[in-house]
């Protein structure tokens, strides 16, 4: 497995929303955050790439926020009735 791309953004209270992937947004401590991906304490917004370690370690960290903005879950068509 390869490394990922990430965004964050720190909120007003300080912790950081990410966004993995552009897909699964999550909500982190901002002190295990930076221990995780090395950003700088005044890092306010950016893009990095992590490694599968560092994924894991966000995931099990963080609070799952749902999809980001313009992504929306939609049944299989193994669930779907046809009329």
């Amino acid at each position: 497995m390869g490394n990922t791309t990430i965004s964050y953004k720190r909120t007003i209270l300080g912790w950081y929303n990410v966004t993995i992937e552009g897909l699964m947004r999550y909500n982190i401590n901002p002190v295990v955050f930076r221990e995780i991906v090395g950003a700088s304490k005044d890092a306010k917004l950016g893009t990095c790439e992590i490694n599968p370690a560092q994924l894991r370690a966000i995931k099990e960290n963080a609070r799952y926020l749902g999809l980001a903005n313009g992504w929306e879950w939609v049944a299989g068509d193994d669930i779907v009735n046809y009329v």
